[in-house]
């Protein structure tokens, strides 16, 4: 077939005629024109331009040789194509092509991701963007710890350094702790180990090798320190709450407290806690949080269930961590909430828009997630409504909240707070006021 007469539209820059990946419409096929292996050297600067992670720099952050920061920024930049120029392709795909099926099939329009899944699997542009996805994410992590490994040793040192400065903020690892099985049963992330492998005595390179991941896996769109989700939902809470002072803060599921930090300056006055499964995550987190001069008190507790008093804290937040935990976990969480709240107190989480928000085909493309990219309980999660979770868990109608927030909103006397740079256009915030 001659390609040349078939109207083609480009997938990777509609303003760039140079640029040769292109997806011909008629034929429902990827494709690439007569002049690939020419425009080669062109892909290649494309991926290499961005071939150093701007991250922002502390003491406990691992360094990269030059070839340790070119492989990780051809990995973000590989992901960055994949994401941003061969997922939207699904929808043509699926709009000239699968939606027909499925209408011809079943006498209607999809309704649910369950009816996309099948014919979505055995399609051809399908196959090769997922293959092209897991690939990638499995270089980030050989990448990843390709820098990590070299230097184990030196960055458990600094920790046992940092471990013995007299503040600020402290640390408490459980030796008797169980991890649960929704997360001691699966790689989250598909990262090897999951969050809480340990290679050595007091280790913390699962949470270097986390926090240097998500700029990769993000692509830097959390910004220099990973903070903007944690600032993004600080600045909600103090934006719709203009009067709340909270005066103790707990963060849950917290990694390495890149979220919990953005709380030391938007509450400053605020004694700040913030747990997580993993003691190399909050080892690390702990480590680094003492290098940035951040008070921060971590400890390794399971948030269905901590040792905190009733009635400890002002403001429990969590974010984009609730998709990590099991339904069952979810409700004793958020039972939990409840319980460690003051009277007057929030709790306030943060997560990606649930499945009612989205088209069968956004679901499934969100699903893919649960197998390939080791997160099985993130369709379950979107599933669910959680205003009744919430009233499940206990918080009453007068109590309870769900919002669609956009990411970017105006706050009194401090004008426009755009977080556009994150993935998506609103975020799913839920949460009560317990009553006081």
């Amino acid at each position: 077939m001659d390609l040349s007469k078939r109207p083609i539209q480009y997938l990777y820059d509609p303003h760039n005629p140079d640029n040769r990946f292109a997806y011909a419409e008629h034929i429902l096929e990827f494709v690439v024109v007569d002049q690939f292996l020419s425009d080669l050297k062109l892909l290649w600067t494309l991926i290499m331009s961005e071939n150093t992670l701007l991250c922002g720099q502390h003491e406990m952050m691992p360094q990269t040789t030059h070839d340790e920061a070119s492989q990780l920024g051809y990995v973000r930049s590989l992901r960055r194509l994949i994401t941003s120029q061969l997922t939207p392709g699904h929808k043509l795909v699926y709009d000239a092509r699968i939606s027909k099926e499925i209408e011809k099939d079943l006498g209607r329009p999809a309704k649910h991701r369950n009816e996309v899944k099948p014919y979505l699997e055995k399609d051809g542009y399908h196959q090769m963007w997922s293959a092209m996805l897991r690939t990638t994410q499995e270089l980030m992590w050989n990448a990843v710890y390709r820098c990590v490994d070299r230097q184990a040793g030196e960055l458990n040192s600094k920790f046992q350094q940092f471990k013995k400065i007299q503040g600020p903020g402290s640390l408490t690892i459980d030796p008797d702790f169980t991890i649960p099985p929704y997360s001691d049963r699966v790689d989250n992330h598909t990262q090897p180990g999951g969050y809480h492998s340990e290679i050595a005595e007091d280790d913390v390179t699962a949470g270097a090798a986390y926090e240097q991941s998500i700029h990769v896996y993000m692509m830097g769109g959390m910004g220099r320190f990973n903070d903007d989700v944690g600032k993004m939902l600080g600045h909600y809470v103090e934006w719709k709450y203009p009067d709340f002072r909270p005066l103790k803060i707990l963060d849950i599921g917290c990694s390495v407290g890149h979220s919990t930090l953005p709380y030391t300056e938007l509450y400053p006055e605020a004694e700040i806690h913030a747990i997580d499964l993993g003691a190399p995550l909050v080892r690390y987190g702990h480590a680094r949080a003492r290098s940035m001069g951040k008070a921060i008190h971590f400890s390794q507790q399971n948030a269905e269930s901590t040792n905190f008093e009733d009635e400890s804290f002002d403001l429990i937040v969590s974010h984009i961590m609730i998709h990590e935990t099991s339904t069952k976990a979810l409700t004793n969480i958020l039972k939990e909430c409840r319980r460690l709240l003051k009277p007057g107190g929030l709790t306030v989480h943060l997560e990606m828009l649930p499945f009612s928000k989205k088209t069968p085909l956004q679901q499934y493309l969100t699903d893919w997630d649960s197998v390939n990219n080791h997160e099985p309980f993130i369709g379950k999660m979107n599933d669910l409504d959680m205003n009744e979770v919430l009233r499940d868990s206990g918080f009453s109608e007068d109590e309870r909240f769900v919002e669609f927030v956009p990411i970017g909103f105006d706050q009194p006397d401090k004008g426009s707070l755009d977080y556009t740079h994150l993935i998506g256009t609103e975020r799913h915030i839920f949460g009560a006021q317990k009553a006081g």
